[in-house]
């Protein structure tokens, strides 16, 4: 039986067509990606994600030198200097703005000896 080859085609199509649907989904159904319509809820868009320290393995000495201590999403947190295992000296803190810091301490031998904010 020979089938003409526009017809193999229409119907091939219309198969297509068919299982391509506008309905949506019931109002009740459960919310999943495939049968959600509406977006979902997304946070103010001026509102700052949360970030975490990237922290050392426990035990860790920073050497001697200068330090720059990071975000987990890459940016600064702070930079400053250890020696025999204190903070010592300037640090700089950074805020939300990449390079603008937000405020400064001053140590001597690991003790914090003044602080100045710039918020």
């Amino acid at each position: 039986m020979k089938i003409p080859l526009a017809s193999f085609f229409t119907f091939w199509f219309l198969a297509f067509l068919g299982g391509c649907s506008t309905e949506r989904e019931p109002e009740n159904a459960p919310n999943t990606p495939s049968s959600s319509l509406e977006p979902s809820v997304m946070p103010e868009t001026n509102a700052t994600p949360e970030r975490e320290i990237v922290l050392e393995e426990p035990g860790f000495v920073y050497p001697d030198g200068p330090v720059t201590i990071y975000y987990d999403d890459g940016t600064k947190h702070s930079t400053g200097s250890y020696k025999d295992g204190n903070k010592t000296g300037v640090w700089l803190y950074f805020g939300d703005e990449p390079e603008v810091p937000v405020r400064n301490e001053v140590f001597e031998n690991g003790v914090k000896v003044s602080e100045e904010s710039f918020e």
